[in-house]
């Protein structure tokens, strides 16, 4: 239940904070600096701690 949780979650919210899917699927896949090059969705992905 948890995986199904963490590949629906983030970009269901993305769509809501960017207001449409093009734009969330860019900001999810694209990796972040603060993230330590890691893209939002892998560190969704990731288990707890590990990232």
């Amino acid at each position: 239940m948890e995986w199904v949780i963490a590949r629906t979650c983030p970009p269901i919210q993305a769509n809501q904070v960017f207001g449409n899917k093009a734009k969330a699927d860019i900001w999810l896949n694209q990796p972040k600096t603060a993230f330590g090059g890691s893209t939002p969705l892998e560190l969704a992905h990731a288990e707890a701690g590990s990232a």
